[in-house]
């Protein structure tokens, strides 16, 4: 896995960007996968140790309370929160949760962003649909 991981095009230079957003990665992976993934890509020190795991929190997305858990336990309610995701299940979640969601669609072609969610296309889009959503 490590020789292979590579991050998302165009994610480390938005992140970069957003230095003064607190971040989190809640995923439904095991916490060692996730510390493998950000240290492989080098992304670690863009999270502060937030790190919330499934496997930790014993609850699985699209069920919600995997980031509401994460989202209370940073000191945050659901509608200060932006959960920005590829994946289906995550957007889902997102969206129960009652948090801004921003869908990191790879794939426009075969899969459709639900309403409710921001459909974005590449990483590097994300600092401007962030402060579009700060000013509303």
């Amino acid at each position: 896995m490590q020789a292979e991981l590579l991050a998302i095009e165009g994610m480390p230079d938005a992140l970069a960007q957003l230095a003064h957003h607190p971040k989190a990665v809640v995923s439904n992976g095991p916490e060692r996968k996730i510390r493998c993934a950000l240290e492989c890509t080098q992304l670690t020190h863009h999270f502060s140790g937030n790190l919330f795991s499934a496997y930790t929190l014993n609850v699985w997305k699209p069920d919600p309370q995997l980031y509401l858990k994460a989202a209370a336990a940073m000191g945050y309610a659901p509608q200060q929160c932006v959960v920005i995701d590829d994946a289906a299940v995550g957007v889902q979640a997102g969206l129960a949760a009652g948090m801004h969601v921003i869908h990191l669609n790879h794939f426009p072609e075969e899969e459709a962003t639900p309403a409710g969610a921001i459909g974005i296309h590449h990483a590097s889009e994300l600092p401007e649909v962030l402060h579009q959503l700060a000013q509303r």
